[in-house]
Order: C-alpha cells, then structure tokens, then sequence
C-alpha cells in the first residue's frame, strides 16, 4: 500500500501547537497493510495520499488507496457492527483521541482494490461515502486531506476486506445524483456582512490549512467581493497558507476582477470545512441579525433542496445497502 505520513506527528495536535508543525510536508512510504494499519491505530502516525515532492498539496496528489470517513455525531460503535455496508466493505475502524463512553468517535476506512490516481474521481467516491453515511464529517472530501491517528486506540478492527472496483463506480454514480441536486438550488445573493460576522469568517477560514493555490486565491477574491480588506486576506494566509507571504496575498488581492467569483465562493469552503449550517450558525453567533439571502429564503430553499437530495439519493442509496446485504 502507497501512502504518505508525517514523521513528526503522532496523536492529534492541539490547535495551539499546530503551527509548530508543517502540515504540508509528508513523506511517501509503501507498506503491507498490516503494517498500515499498526502505524495508525498503535503509533498513531498522521497519513495522508501518495503525493509528488513530499509536499501535501492536492495538485500534488498521486494516488490514494486508503479512504477514511470520520464519525463524530450520530452513530455509536454498537451501530457501526451491525452495519451492512461496513461489514461488506470496510477495512476496518479506529476510535480517535477525542473518543469517549458517552460520546462516540471514531474514523472508518476503507481499501479499494484499485487504488485511485484521478482527483476527480477521488472526490466523487468521497462524496458518495459522504451519502452512506449522512453522519460523516463533510469537511473529508479534500483528496490529500490529513487523517490523524490514535497512539493505542481504544477500540480498533482491521479486516482484509476491499472495496471492489464496482462498488467504487455506484459512489461516483452516487455522487453525481448529489452534485445534479445541489446545482439545482436557485442561486444565492450574499447581503453585505457586520463586522461581527466579518470577524467570525475571518476566524473559521483562519483555523483551516487551504494548502491549494486555487482555493486560496478564490478566497481572496471572494473576500475582496464581499467587502473585506486586504488585511484579513493577510491574516488567513498567515494561518491558513502559511507558505505564503504578506507579498504573496496583496498581490492576490490587487489581481481581483470581477469573474463570477463572490461570498458564495467562501462560504462553499466553509461548508464542506464545517458542515452545511455553518452559514446559519455565523449568523446566530453575532449581535446583528443580518440574514445572508436576499428576500430570507435560505431556510425555504435549504429545506427544499435537502427534500429533493433525499428523494433522489434514496433510490440509488438502497440499492448500494441492499447489494451489501446480498453478497454477505
């Protein structure tokens, strides 16, 4: 098995010392899967995907074989053993360092039979595991993302099982029917921000390592639109792309032209960093209520278009469990 792992990290790091590590720069390995599995779950070596010049970059993905989901709310260990598609398919488990009796947390993982080179479809077969399960971090779609591991798990299962290749095809399939439903909801129009929630976007975007230029740079555009300064672009790359300079950002900032990209743009990051409410709770958490949407239809048409994902995901969802069922 190819991966890459970070020689210095072992556990979770707490926020207060992530910026004494470099959490770009990992290193290639290539080791049987028990071997795998006994760096995570007894070492608890950080890993990431097999990437290009031991630097954690998405435009340096190479391949991935093993795929994590992380489970913090909704589902306990007694849940997960009775799970069809986690019998059928799953490499096994690990509880993470914040797992508790009371409180349930832990990382599936998953094998594919044939690893996957293509980001684009990493993406999709992510995203269709994100629909299995509905309990799953959403902010674990990024395909170089950084999965931490657990010095002597608590709990942990290895099993020698694979995702098979068509089952990896009905997650992308899966994720297409998602992705056709989210381009459907009618197009949101940011209202200008308080400087309370100004400082509480600038806060959240600050606590996530972007790592790829692309987004970074969106970032700053969607901030310039959206009425920030450049000095908050500055203080999100300090933290965020830490790679980059004050230099580096101002010239971003000074590039800005106005292309289609806005607030929506960030708030979209911020989403899949911190789950689809995030937006609602920015808004709760300060003094002036300012709704974000035009004519405050965002819980309307969220609530609609979280019915019509529903609908038509269910079909295509039963299917994956019920061919799990049959072939155990």
């Amino acid at each position: 098995m190819k991966l890459s792992i970070h020689l210095h990290i072992t556990g979770k790091v707490a926020r207060k010392d992530i910026t004494k590590f470099d959490l770009s720069k990992f290193h290639n390995i290539e080791q049987t899967w028990d071997e795998v599995f006994a760096l995570i779950t007894v070492e608890g070596v950080a890993t990431s995907a097999e990437v290009k010049d031991n630097r954690r970059k998405e435009s340096n993905f190479i391949s991935r074989e093993l795929i994590m989901v992380d489970i913090d709310e909704n589902m306990t260990l007694e849940e997960l053993h009775v799970d069809e598609f986690f019998l059928k398919y799953s490499a096994g488990f690990y509880t993470t360092p914040s797992h508790a009796a009371d409180h349930h947390k832990f990382r599936i993982m998953f094998r594919l039979a044939t690893p996957i080179t293509d980001v684009a479809k990493l993406r999709k077969v992510t995203q269709g595991l994100l629909v299995v399960y509905k309990q799953a971090d959403v902010a674990c779609k990024d395909a170089t993302r950084l999965f931490y591991g657990c010095v002597n798990a608590t709990h942990c299962l290895k099993t020698e099982l694979l995702l098979p290749d068509e089952v990896v095809d009905d997650l992308v399939e899966l994720s297409d029917v998602v992705v056709s439903e989210v381009e459907a909801q009618p197009h949101k129009v940011y209202a200008p921000a308080s400087t309370l929630e100004k400082e509480a976007v600038i806060s959240l975007l600050s606590e996530r390592f972007i790592g790829v230029y692309e987004t970074w740079r969106n970032i700053g555009w969607g901030l310039r639109a959206g009425g920030y300064e450049c000095s908050d672009f500055v203080r999100v790359t300090a933290c965020a792309m830490r790679e980059k300079s004050e230099n580096d950002a101002a010239k971003i900032w000074n590039s800005y032209q106005s292309n289609g990209i806005g607030m929506g743009t960030v708030f979209n990051f911020l989403k899949k960093q911190y789950g689809e409410d995030i937006v609602k709770m920015i808004k709760a958490s300060c003094a002036e209520n300012i709704n974000y949407l035009n004519g405050g239809k965002y819980e309307v048409e969220y609530a609609r278009l979280r019915e019509l994902r529903l609908k038509q995901s269910k079909a295509k969802l039963n299917i994956l469990r019920r061919n799990a069922k049959d072939a155990k």
